[in-house]
């Protein structure tokens, strides 16, 4: 768990985000609840069918949760806390002192201090009133009327002064009470000022209510307003934004500017989707998997996808803030990255609820009921314990950037990563050590390849986590998504009998040691005493290995030490040593490879893509060019550089990694 920045590195605040026992959100209209009064609340209850109308008459302040002092129209007062809110957003814009609220079907609670709250933990409970309406209770709302009679341009002006200092919300709020006191003779005024919110919308995340101004400005579609709406659109990752800027440039045709800012959208890799080879179906007692809609050779591209949401290590060390998540759902704890990715993905949520249908489909584990995105008083409904599980069982881990920064890491689950996300279409996809998909990142954008070819109506599978060589670190870690892993690596290291796979678990921590212990340099030779005493120990962890078992099955604890002895060979005073190594190592990978007549076919269908194999390849590569075998040595050199970039998503890191062979 990453530890809070000491004195010297700067000043971190701690924030604890305390998710309670589940209930879900209210999904009745106001019109349809009853009035209720602080004074009729009863502790540890729902009250289904109320709405509480409350004014804030303290100054908020953030702890667990966002937290002010309330009154009633009658003059009751209490404390309310919500829970699950934008966690950048300063308390005193959430709960500003004056505003007036709806809490629907209050939920009223103990608290650990010994008081008692009005805690709300789905933020669409609670509805703002920025006008005077029906709900609100004369004695609150006569203050609210005296801002009413401020005029549009007036709001406008503060609106657009907010907006230079930055302050996007207290931006969008006056804007939105200037839309509210504009009549049918200030369409000039309105356009301008939905132009201007929809500006602020896209700084605030709002890409659906962005879009929605956008699209309303373009009447009459003039030149500026199309391109305003092409570069909302755009933002929101939506299909017709390039549509609508070749709109703009025929509009004004010489405009070179819109052109340039056309093609550079254009090619931005980061906002772009592919997974037309994909389709969701059953996958009988797994579940719902993803299949493949046609043949997919080895190496290619089987499908890419920008994140629904993701969060950054490096966001969380900049932050004034760590955030730490504790659920009593699950009894588990997580602080950083994972924690904030929870918060950040309940306000995508809210914030763009046309895309939230995809994202509450995945699965949830046990959790229910479960809700669907809908919109009730022109709110998104969200399930935020819903919204929990689901990031529970289907975040992934990422790196910082790109994969390729770290082409040699063996780490795909995420407790030890800085850095996770959510990508809708790549959580269908369930496990298999020795799956036939292999993810990698750039940016945002998660990338999957095939590791072998894959048949039409074939399920895509790829590993959660890299397999261990001890079969029951990997059945714990898949306890928490509730299957066991039936692959055939799984499947035969269960069969071998206990004290074979007791013997074997001892030897491949004393290879480790081994490798750990013995460094190799590239510009001196591995000693021929270090070399023996790999070979012995090679010798007996290999023995380990039941023919039968693994006569076609991977044999991962061979791993460390194989490509360590493929290290010590690589001489041009040992080629043929060299060769041997590496194709051993490829096939106790799982790749069955012949070299006959200058011609390599490499067999990938039980194969295991790991950073090892790729340096096998190159080690091959090397050793066939000291025996003159060029067309031998290209041919493994293009395998290790396919399965590099199956591995990380680009060939990016390569050469800077195992150099550029001469032609």
């Amino acid at each position: 768990m990453k530890q809070p920045k000491s004195a010297s590195e700067g000043e971190q605040m701690v924030r604890t985000c305390f998710i309670g026992f589940a209930y879900p959100p209210s999904t009745t209209p106001l019109a349809e609840l009853r009035p209720i009064e602080i004074s009729d609340l009863r502790l540890e209850t729902h009250h289904r069918g109320k709405v509480l109308i409350l004014r804030a008459i303290g100054h908020a302040h953030r702890i667990q949760s966002v937290q002010n002092a309330f009154e009633d129209p009658t003059g009751n007062v209490d404390r309310l806390a919500l829970y699950n809110e934008d966690p950048t957003i300063p308390a005193e814009e959430l709960l500003p002192q004056g505003v007036v609220v709806a809490v629907k079907e209050p939920y009223y609670k103990a608290t650990a201090d010994g008081g008692y709250t009005i805690r709300i933990d789905h933020p669409s409970d609670m509805t703002v009133f920025h006008d005077v309406g029906p709900f609100v209770p004369l004695p609150f709302a006569l203050p609210m009327l005296k801002l009413i009679k401020t005029p549009a341009t007036n709001l406008k002006a503060d609106g657009n002064n907010a907006y230079l200092r930055k302050e996007y919300r207290a931006s969008l709020d006056c804007y939105n009470r200037a839309l509210e006191v504009c009549t049918d003779d200030d369409a000039d005024l309105k356009s301008d000022l939905l132009r201007n919110r929809a500006v602020v919308n896209l700084h605030l995340k709002r890409f659906e209510a962005a879009l929605d101004d956008a699209l309303e400005t373009v009447l009459p579609m003039s030149h500026p307003k199309a391109e305003q709406c092409a570069r909302t659109l755009h933002e929101s990752h939506a299909d017709d934004a390039r549509a609508h800027f070749m709109k703009a440039m025929q509009m004004q045709a010489k405009d070179e500017q819109a052109l340039a800012e056309s093609s550079r959208k254009q090619i931005r890799l980061d906002h772009a989707s592919f997974s037309e080879k994909v389709v969701v179906r059953d996958a009988g007692n797994r579940g719902r998997g993803l299949f493949s809609v046609r043949k997919i050779k080895a190496g290619d591209l089987v499908l890419c996808e920008k994140a629904f949401h993701v969060v950054y290590g490096w966001e969380e060390d900049n932050a004034d803030e760590l955030n730490i998540m504790l659920n009593v759902n699950t009894n588990r704890a997580s602080a950083g990255s994972h924690a904030l990715l929870f918060l950040n993905t309940v306000k995508n949520l809210r914030q763009n609820p046309q895309h939230a249908g995809s994202f509450l489909e995945l699965y949830a584990g046990d959790y229910s009921p479960k809700c669907a995105a809908t919109i009730i008083d022109d709110t998104a409904v969200i399930d935020t314990f819903q919204t929990e599980a689901i990031i529970e069982y289907n975040v992934f881990a990422c790196p910082d950037v790109r994969t390729s920064d770290n082409s040699n890491s063996h780490q795909l689950s995420v407790e030890n990563s800085d850095s996770a996300g959510i990508w809708v279409t790549p959580s269908y996809i369930n496990h298999a050590c020795d799956g036939n998909g292999r993810r990698a990142f750039i940016g945002d954008l998660m990338l999957i390849h095939a590791t072998k070819d894959i048949a039409k109506d074939e399920e895509i599978l790829m590993p959660y986590r890299v397999a261990d060589s001890d079969p029951s670190k990997t059945m714990d870690e898949f306890k928490h998504w509730r299957f066991k892993c039936e692959c055939e690596i799984c499947v035969a290291e269960n069969k071998t009998a206990p004290d074979q796979r007791k013997k074997r678990l001892r030897l491949i921590k004393e290879a480790d040691t081994f490798v750990t212990t013995h460094k190799q340099d590239s510009h001196i030779a591995t000693s021929a005493d270090w070399i023996k005493k790999g070979e012995a120990l090679y010798a007996k962890l290999q023995a380990t290995y039941n023919s039968d078992l693994f006569k076609t099955v991977p044999r991962l604890g061979l791993e460390h030490l194989e490509s360590w002895l493929c290290r010590a060979y690589e001489s041009p005073a040992t080629p043929r040593k060299a060769t041997e190594a590496a194709l051993k190592h490829l096939e106790n990978s799982g790749f069955k490879i012949v070299v006959k007549n200058k011609q390599v076919k490499i067999d990938r269908r039980t194969g295991c893509v790991m950073p090892t194999v790729i340096d096998a390849g190159v080690y091959a590569a090397h050793a066939y060019k000291f025996l003159d075998q060029e067309a031998v040595s290209k041919h493994f050199m293009d395998f290790a550089k396919e399965t590099y970039r199956t591995m990380n998503g680009e060939l990016r890191g390569f050469e800077d990694r195992y150099g550029k062979m001469e032609e």
